[in-house]
Order: structure tokens, then C-alpha cells, then sequence
């Protein structure tokens, strides 16, 4: 059965990626980090996502999306899914991009730990 996100993201000619298989992925989001400074860093961004949150919450929305980046990039799977959100909706003063936002929903699902739920209706 195919979900209404994979229809989105057909309907908007973006190949699905593997759920972030390949490396050139993985080093897209990390920014050219290795995986082991990648892991590291989790342990000091742990509190970027609540942040991220408080900072949306107060209206700040460069800060926050700053935030979430840095929240994703240091494994919170919550983070990553809130950026798909943010690209596939166009919060934040963020312009609507199908591509980042499936990038980022992917990263989220590769991540494993949260729910991810229905990604586009």
C-alpha cells in the first residue's frame, strides 16, 4: 500500500531514498563530520530540541530552526522529523522544499527513534 507521503513525494518528482542508506546521505545531513564526532556531539546538543521548542514557542524562528538543525544533526530523531515538517509546510519563514523535507523525514526514519506517523496529508 502506498502511503500518501510516498504519493507526495512522487507527485513532486523526488525519488525516495532508502531510508539514508548511503553514505553521500548521511554526510549530507552530518555536514562532513564522521559518524564517531557525529555521535559525540550528541551527548552536547542533548537539550537542543526542548530549546529548539522554546525558542519556536517565543516566536524566534531563525534561533529555532538553527536549533532543530543542530538538535538533528546530533541524532534527536524528534528534530529531524519537526525540520520535514517545517520544509514540507513552510514554517518558520522557511520556503516550502519537498526535497529537504524528505530529506529530513528520511534522516528521522533512518534514526529509528521516534514515530514517525503519516509525513504528509
Amino acid at each position: 500500500m502506498t502511503s500518501s507521503w510516498s504519493r507526495h513525494a512522487v507527485a513532486v518528482g523526488v525519488a525516495l531514498a532508502p531510508a539514508l542508506s548511503g553514505a553521500s546521505d548521511f554526510e549530507t545531513i552530518y555536514s562532513g563530520e564522521s559518524r564517531d564526532s557525529a555521535r559525540e556531539s550528541v551527548v552536547s546538543h542533548a537539550k537542543a530540541f526542548d530549546e529548539a521548542a522554546a525558542l519556536e514557542a517565543r516566536g524566534k524562528a531563525p534561533q529555532a530552526h538553527a536549533a532543530y538543525v543542530r538538535a538533528a544533526r546530533a541524532g534527536d530523531c524528534n528534530a529531524a522529523k519537526r525540520l520535514g515538517q517545517i520544509y514540507d509546510k513552510g514554517l518558520l519563514g522557511v520556503q516550502k522544499d519537498f526535497r529537504e523535507s524528505l530529506k529530513w523525514y528520511n534522516f528521522a526514519r533512518a534514526l529509528g527513534t521516534c514515530d514517525i506517523g503519516p509525513l504528509a496529508q
